[in-house]
């Protein structure tokens, strides 16, 4: 049997025609189904009406409307950096599509490999000449100056950990607010 124009009427709080009030009265008749829906939705719209509507808590609608601006606010500011975010994409899509079409990009591509090889071979000459002039030190200075850097290093990173473990174990008093 088809209960679902049936289902649509009980529910529906449309007015039916007097065809449609007859058939859904006759089905009513012969289908258990259809009456336990019937009754239901009516003990459910009568529990709904009949239920007290308790007042809002004090200042309630202040702290709504709030957090209403603070909503509107965020998605305002979200949409215009995804927006200038689009826009900056799309710039940038542009141009690469012209360099590209133009040649450009390659030649460009070509000259920034150069310049990286130019900077890698100047480092590495330099640091020849570094350890020249290193070769020339006694032997204990150079050790004695790792030691020490390496010694720095690690009481600053031990002092950073210390901070940090400082910072998360603090409690809060009650008229501190933590800033997520």
């Amino acid at each position: 049997m088809n209960h679902k124009p049936y289902n649509y009427w009980i529910l529906d709080d449309a007015p039916l025609n007097p065809e449609q009030q007859q058939a859904l009265t006759n089905h009513l008749d012969d289908c258990p189904l259809c009456q336990q829906l019937k009754m239901g939705w009516e003990m459910s719209e009568q529990l709904i009406l009949n239920t007290p509507q308790h007042p809002p808590a004090p200042g309630f609608t202040q702290r709504w409307k709030v957090s209403l601006a603070k909503r509107k606010r965020y998605h305002g500011l979200l949409r215009l950096r995804l927006s200038i975010l689009g826009t900056l994409l799309l710039i940038l899509t542009s141009f690469i599509t012209y360099l590209v079409a133009t040649g450009s990009f390659i030649h460009g591509l070509a000259y920034l490999f150069n310049f990286l090889s130019e900077v890698i071979f100047t480092i590495t000459k330099d640091l020849a000449g570094l350890e020249i002039l290193i070769s020339k030190i006694p032997a204990p200075i150079p050790l004695a100056a790792g030691l020490l850097l390496v010694g720095l290093i690690n009481a600053l990173l031990f002092f950073l950990l210390l901070a940090c473990w400082q910072y998360f174990r603090r409690e809060f008093s009650f008229n501190e607010v933590k800033i997520n």
